[in-house]
């Protein structure tokens, strides 16, 4: 008798199968298209494709030069629907746009000094670099400066006045609290979170910029070393034990390197996270443990 597969055969083996599926399905819908006489003779500039998965979840490519609404017309008119009414109905399911329309940045009334303070995790204050970033932008004169947890994280940044403080400048609390709980109807990024809170509380409205943290190095820093020589992972396999939802299984992180590990064996995956955290111990001879080593500057 043959040896049994191991459990990472297996799983390698459902992945393989799992993308000929994919491949499979689209190139018998390709061929189907060859023999289309209004599609074979036209070159294809955009496309929008529905996936209805046989578990229930749906997947959608979404078109990128070709605006949405040219797909959704053809659609309407393609099943014959009167699209009056149908938008209609849309409207009055979707009863009020999720987020008002603030004033322009013109019409913004005072311009004191503001400290805009949070207090939550180092995720969060990454999202919330994006929304400082975007505020100078939209608002260049305007004093600011902030009060955060992890701020090492605001070192070098051009956008603050270092010398405002509770005494010379408003407090102002921000959060994400509005899109976070939004988030069973509402797409957006979480970058844009603090943006959202900065226009409640201001009665003001700005764009939202590029979706990454606005990170400041020195030119030193950018210039040193690495700590450790790539390829790696930078993962956080723990919780915090708050919302626990958002936690990946533990077991999963752990077939995932087991995985990755097979396929590429010269990578190697840095677990960090805070110490007082919960961080069950991944396994493994490409594992480098840096739990509770880049918490703070002095780490």
């Amino acid at each position: 008798m043959g040896r049994s597969k191991t459990r990472l055969e297996r799983r390698q083996e459902l992945e393989k199968k799992k993308k000929n599926n994919i491949r499979q399905f689209f190139l018998e819908r390709a061929k189907d298209l060859e023999k289309n006489s209004e599609c074979s003779t036209r070159f294809i500039e955009d496309c929008l494709i529905s996936l209805h998965f046989k578990d229930g979840h749906m997947h959608h490519l979404l078109p990128g030069a070709t605006p949405l609404e040219d797909f959704v017309d053809d659609l309407i008119a393609l099943e014959g629907i009167d699209r009056g009414p149908f938008l209609d109905e849309v409207e009055a399911f979707v009863e009020k746009p999720l987020v008002p329309i603030p004033p322009s940045p013109s019409e913004a009334k005072d311009r004191n000094p503001i400290i805009f303070k949070n207090r939550q995790a180092i995720g969060d204050i990454l999202m919330m670099t994006c929304s400082i970033r975007d505020f100078r932008r939209a608002f260049p004169d305007w004093p600011m400066n902030v009060s955060t947890t992890a701020m090492h994280l605001w070192d070098n940044n051009p956008h603050l006045n270092r010398e405002l403080n509770p005494n010379n400048a408003e407090v102002i609390e921000i959060g994400p609290s509005y899109l976070t709980n939004a988030s069973n109807r509402d797409d957006r990024h979480f970058a844009n979170a603090f943006r959202i809170s900065i226009q409640d509380k201001l009665k003001i409205s700005f764009q939202q910029g590029a979706i990454k943290p606005d990170i400041w190095l020195t030119k030193e820093e950018i210039e040193s070393p690495p700590i450790i020589e790539p390829p790696y992972w930078i993962i956080v396999a723990g919780e915090k034990g708050d919302w626990t939802t958002k936690t990946y299984p533990f077991e999963r992180w752990q077939h995932i390197i087991e995985f990755i590990g097979s396929e590429h064996p010269e990578m190697k995956f840095v677990q960090v996270g805070a110490k007082e955290h919960v961080h069950p111990k991944l396994e493994g001879d490409n594992i480098i443990n840096f739990i509770g080593k880049t918490q703070d500057r002095n780490s």
